[in-house]
């Protein structure tokens, strides 16, 4: 009989894999839902990916997701028992060798299966790899590496070259929609942007994921988040403008001016007015970044966590401070690089407008039309990949693999 073998993943991955690609790269391979494969990289449990194949099958199936990340052993099957032909009733009934009472009084008769079961196995057999059973992960936020703040943003330029036409599209789609409520009505109009920018930074989210996931990026996920999901996203901007009126109060009793939600005349007279007194304005100034801190913790993710993890407002809101908060190196390093990006772009605009300037003199309309275009050129891209980074950090930190796991040292094989 020929001997038939066990694929069994170990539930750890080999060091330098990271759980983002690895689940993709599985999706790809084995071509199951990308849900399952999360839960069990996840499990950490053994989980059998193809059972009763030959060695040369079980050796391919090796190779090929020890490539993507997983720690595989082979494990042999056991041979299944031969059943032996029944026996053929006897016709003449054999005499007892005992009596009545001695085969009522003796032990009952045990299959030689039941007998070996009641051995200890050597190890518990691995779960099947569609075992439905398998626990769930709790989502939390895990610590990552400090020099992740950087990768998110290359892996952002990823996304976005994998896709750019698209991703273009559907920023200046984005772009138009919301420069017409500000058109109708600067404070009010303001007012409907910031509560929905969740809405549509949710949408783009999702897109994001599923392209991450399955290749796959149409402009219609722009407007996601105005379905099953929108009371999340609703509830996200909310939050985001009752934390603005409370900065906005704060100032009120700090500096005694009113300073108001949108740029209009009110508002840059009250800014005059402030850079009049350097220490108060300085010290108004310091006093927004404070406030301004914990809200943008709470909602840097919470976009992200409500529409790909279907997770409240609230608990988005949670979760993301705590993300943040964990991981405020990383966080850092990640604040200057975007830094560094606007630091390039400001400088390219102006050296181009110089040039136009130049090349044109001060009144022609090229002089005028050319930096607005360059700025679209450039601008757009660059505020796409940062609201990618977005993606790409929530997936490192919170479907990634924290850092003392991917530098374990894999277990012995059994």
């Amino acid at each position: 009989m020929e001997r038939r073998f066990h694929v069994i993943f170990t539930g750890k991955l080999n060091t330098g894999f990271k759980h983002v690609d690895t689940v993709a790269k599985m999706v790809s391979l084995l071509q199951i839902d990308s849900h399952k494969v999360t839960k069990i990289l996840y499990s950490g449990r053994p989980s059998i990916v193809k059972q009763g194949v030959s060695g040369e099958q079980a050796k391919k199936y090796r190779d090929q997701l020890e490539r993507v990340g997983l720690q595989i052993k082979i494990m042999e099957a056991e041979p299944e028992p031969a059943v032996p032909p029944p026996s053929p009733s006897p016709l003449v009934k054999p005499p007892p060798e005992a009596g009545e009472d001695e085969i009522e009084n003796a032990a009952p008769l045990v299959p030689a299966e039941k007998i070996s079961a009641r051995q200890p196995p050597p190890e518990a057999p691995p779960a099947p790899i569609d075992d439905e059973d398998q626990p769930e992960r709790v989502l939390e936020a895990v610590r990552v590496a400090n020099s992740h703040g950087w990768f998110w943003i290359k892996e952002a330029f990823s996304l976005f070259f994998g896709q750019q036409l698209r991703w273009l599209t559907m920023m200046l789609l984005w772009l138009g929609i919301f420069i017409l409520p500000v058109a109708l009505s600067p404070v009010y109009g303001g007012l409907v942007d910031a509560a929905v920018f969740p809405v549509f930074l949710g949408g783009m989210m999702f897109g994001a994921n599923r392209q991450h996931d399955r290749d796959q990026l149409r402009l219609g996920h722009l407007f996601n988040g105005f379905g099953r999901k929108f009371p999340q996203f609703l509830g996200i901007g909310c939050f985001s403008l009752l934390t603005v009126a409370a900065q906005v109060v704060a100032m009120k009793l700090y500096t005694g001016q009113t300073f108001t939600l949108a740029l209009h005349p009110p508002a840059s007279e009250t800014i005059n007015t402030l850079s009049q007194t350097p220490s108060l304005f300085f010290g108004g100034l310091f006093l927004v970044l404070i406030l301004s801190l914990p809200l943008f913790m709470c909602f840097y993710f919470a976009p992200c966590l409500a529409g790909i993890d279907d997770q409240t407002a609230f608990a988005s809101l949670l979760l993301s401070f705590k993300a943040i908060r964990t991981n405020i190196v990383a966080f850092s390093i990640y604040g200057l690089a975007c830094l560094l990006l606007g630091f390039v772009f400001i400088f390219l605009w102006g050296a181009l407008n110089t040039l136009f300037l130049i090349l044109f003199g001060s009144d022609h309309i090229l002089s005028l039309l050319l930096p607005i275009l360059c700025m679209v050129l450039l601008g757009i891209p660059l505020a796409t990949i940062v609201l990618l980074s977005v993606y790409t950090g929530y997936r490192d930190i919170f479907h990634g693999i924290p850092e003392n796991q991917r530098e374990a040292p894999s277990p012995p094989a059994c």
